[in-house]
């Protein structure tokens, strides 16, 4: 996201991570965790010692059913570039990630897909790709049935929450509901 080695992946593209990452000319590179938000499924890492050329936002709000979208995927630690048509947009929630607006994509993802970033036409970035949703095949394998993609006004929402020192400042309201019996009968 800035040339200074600052990189937004999916929350979930962490697990298992150590203190390095692979980069797309195939360099692994010393590494470390920022913040990471499990409620927006985002994370932020920033590599050491390295100057990077950071992709362009694109209009996320601008991405309707019928565009094309291309999905920087990876096969074996190589990037490779795949077509998909964007579907659709839902106000809802993905397993623990409560974005509000995410993308759809007619795109079977894979789980080594997640963290892609997801660009439009012109190469600018529009979003990364989350965990994809799944049905239940014949056998009982899950099969991805679409990807999900998390906006990039939801990412440049995400990075605005950093403070003059770098650091994030991360709120969160929840409210729960509970059952006391009484009933508002009147």
């Amino acid at each position: 996201v800035d040339d200074k080695g600052t990189f937004v992946t999916t929350d979930e593209e962490l697990a298992g991570f150590k203190d390095s990452i692979r980069l797309a000319d195939g360099r692994v590179v010393k590494a470390r965790i920022v913040t990471r938000s499990e409620n927006v499924g985002l994370a932020i890492l920033q590599i050491e010692g390295e100057a990077t050329k950071p992709l362009a936002f694109g209009d996320s709000s601008a991405v309707v059913a019928g565009r094309t979208a291309i999905v920087v995927a990876s096969a074996d630690g190589s990037p490779v570039l795949r077509k998909a048509a964007v579907i659709g947009r839902s106000r809802s929630t993905l397993d623990r990630y409560s974005v509000e607006d995410f993308i759809h994509l007619d795109y079977p993802a894979l789980p080594g897909d997640v963290g892609a970033p997801v660009l439009d036409l012109d190469g600018k970035l529009i979003g990364i790709l989350a965990k994809p949703a799944t049905e239940r095949a014949g056998d009982g394998r899950e099969v991805p049935r679409r990807a999900y993609v998390i906006p990039a006004a939801t990412i440049k929402a995400f990075l605005a929450k950093r403070d003059a020192k770098g650091r994030f400042e991360l709120g969160i309201l929840g409210v729960g509901l509970k059952d006391d019996g009484v009933s508002l009968k009147s």
